[in-house]
């Protein structure tokens, strides 16, 4: 309009509740919920798209490892952690440990605060690419067995509670975090418990450019 700024909204309007069954190639209306939002479904499986362009990445415990028991900053178990001055963060798609004894524990995913003093590794564990060759991953996360944290971390999420199980019922616990923990530059998670419980560990990320 003339003085003026021109109106380029555009509406979009969709059908509410299932549509017929469609064919490719065709073309159809946008399915609404009742809320008034779009309907949308995976189209394949939830991570495949990150990880088939080699941006996700994994490390896990080699053998069983008896964990640090307590939070410190001498970390025994699996942590994951970021560079001081890397250009990447590192999104925790998932986390878990496996004890292989029957000892009482709570696990947690802790993390570290962050510091321009870099972990020390004093047992790192091979980082590997989700899309899987075997190949040794050229990732910018660093994974550890055993490390020196700047300092003890802070718990995020409990993994798992073992009281009462014995050796022929281990417990698992598995956390999709999906993005709920992103390791910045300078941090780490790791897994730590209340005592020294024996399993397996691993750390499942994803890694992006920091933006701008």
């Amino acid at each position: 309009m003339p003085g003026g700024t021109a109106d380029q909204s555009t509406s979009v309007f969709g059908k509410v509740g299932p549509l017929a069954q469609v064919s490719d190639g065709s073309i159809n209306q946008i399915r609404m919920t009742k809320m008034g939002a779009q309907a949308v479904g995976d189209s394949q499986a939830r991570y495949y798209e990150q990880t088939s362009r080699g941006k996700v990445y994994h490390a896990a415990n080699v053998s069983a490892t008896t964990m640090t028991a307590g939070l410190s900053a001498t970390s025994v178990g699996v942590t994951l952690s970021n560079p001081v001055g890397s250009t990447k963060w590192l999104v925790v798609l998932a986390a878990c440990w496996v004890q292989s004894t029957g000892v009482a524990a709570v696990n947690f995913l802790c993390g570290t605060l962050y510091s321009a003093t870099e972990v020390t590794h004093t047992t790192p564990l091979t980082v590997r690419a989700g899309l899987w060759t075997g190949a040794v991953s050229a990732a910018v996360g660093k994974a550890d067995s055993t490390c020196t944290l700047p300092a003890a971390p802070l718990v995020i999420m409990p993994l798992m509670s073992s009281a009462g199980v014995s050796a022929l019922s281990p417990a698992t616990g598995l956390w999709e975090a999906a993005g709920l923990v992103i390791c910045t530059p300078g941090t780490a998670v790791c897994i730590q418990g209340s005592t020294g419980s024996v399993g397996w560990g691993s750390i499942v990320w994803e890694e992006v450019d920091i933006p701008a």
